[in-house]
């Protein structure tokens, strides 16, 4: 039997896929494994599992293309910007598909927070549902976007329905 009964160190051994695309390419697709959540971790009723640590530079990711949701019909076509499709497939440790979202998402200005290691503003990509939470922080440097966090966060309850736990 599968479970993820681990009272020392919570959920531990999953995989993500995160792609985010406009109408016609990838602007993004990164595979992340082995990610766990502490006990620690856990807080207002959702379980985080962290992908892309802001502290470490070296797994933060450049976006390939720029964030916009082109279309056209007929005569007219346009773009709207900052906007694209996020998917995000969260596989458990035992190789089940355990969360998947399809969503188109906005990306929203934040607030510069303090940042020695990039310039330029700061943004926000954000979904949340009733199973969980996406979130995405990007920096704009010049013309492209570069990942500095992101994690995803499952709500407490899909996970003690799925293993039968009380997290």
């Amino acid at each position: 039997m599968c479970n993820d009964v681990d009272p020392e160190h919570g959920l531990h051994g999953y995989q993500l896929h995160v792609a985010l695309n406009d109408t016609t390419c990838d602007i993004m697709s990164e595979h992340f494994s082995q990610l766990f959540c502490r006990k620690a971790d856990i807080g207002d009723g959702l379980m985080r599992l962290r992908a892309i640590s802001r502290s470490n530079a070296s797994q933060h990711a450049r976006l390939a293309g720029s964030v916009g949701l082109p279309w056209s019909c007929e005569t007219l076509q346009g773009n709207v910007q900052n906007g694209c499709v996020l998917s995000v497939t969260l596989v458990d440790f035992c190789q089940r598909k355990f969360w998947c979202v399809g969503s188109a998402v906005s990306v929203q200005l934040q607030e510069t927070p303090v940042c020695y290691d990039y310039d330029g503003e700061h943004f926000l990509i954000l979904h949340q549902d009733s199973e969980g939470r996406v979130e995405m922080q990007l920096v704009k440097e010049q013309t492209r976007f570069v990942v500095v966090s992101l994690a995803v966060s499952v709500a407490v309850g899909k996970v003690n329905k799925h293993f039968g736990t009380s997290y």
